[in-house]
C-alpha cells in the first residue's frame, strides 16, 4: 500500500505539513494542530527514504543526527506518540507546557513582561542540548514549525 488515500508522495506530504502549519498559525495553542504538525514532520524523512532494509534507515538517522532541527522533531514526535523518550538520542526537549498566559491575548505591550513570564498563551517547547544552543531554552511550538516547514519547504529537499 503506497501513502494513504490521496497521500502518496512525499510533496504529497510536504503539502500536508504546509497545511497542518496553517491550522497552527490560525490556532496556535491547539495541542491537536501541534501533534499533527509534529508528527507528519517526523515522517516525511520515512517517505523520503522508506524501508527498513538496506540503507534507508542508516540515510534517516544521519540526517536525524546532523541537523538538529530533525533530532528536535524527532524528540517531540516520539515523546507524543510514545510517551517516553524511548531513544537515547533524544536530548533536545526538556519539557513541552501549554501556558495559559496572564492575560487576554493582545492586552499587555510586546515585551511587558521579564524574559520567561508568558502574558500571552502558548504552546511552550523548554530545549536541552544543542537545541537550546541553536535555537534558544524556550521556543513557541507554532515559531518552530515555521523553522521545520522552511526547511523542508526549501529547494532540493523534497524532489
Amino acid at each position: 500500500m503506497p501513502g494513504l488515500f490521496d497521500l502518496e508522495t512525499p510533496k504529497d506530504l510536504l503539502a500536508k505539513l504546509e497545511r497542518e502549519l496553517i491550522k497552527l498559525r490560525d490556532e496556535p495553542e491547539n495541542v491537536d494542530h501541534a501533534f499533527n504538525f509534529f508528527t507528519t514532520a517526523e515522517h516525511i524523512l520515512d517517505w523520503l527514504y522508506p524501508g527498513q532494509g538496506g540503507q534507508a534507515p542508516k540515510q534517516r538517522e544521519a540526517l536525524k543526527d546532523n541537523e538538529v532541527l530533525l533530532a528536535t522533531v524527532s524528540h517531540i514526535a516520539n515523546g507524543a506518540k510514545h510517551f517516553d523518550k524511548l531513544n537515547k538520542k533524544h536530548t533536545s526537549v526538556s519539557n513541552t507546557e501549554h501556558k495559559k498566559g496572564l492575560w487576554a491575548k493582545q492586552f499587555w505591550a510586546k515585551n511587558a513582561f521579564a524574559k520567561g513570564v508568558w502574558a500571552e498563551p502558548a504552546l511552550l517547547i523548554t530545549l536541552s542540548g544543542e537545541a537550546a544552543s541553536q535555537f534558544g531554552n524556550n521556543i513557541t511550538a507554532l515559531v518552530l514549525a515555521e523553522k521545520v516547514y522552511m526547511y523542508w519547504s526549501s529547494p532540493g529537499r523534497i524532489a
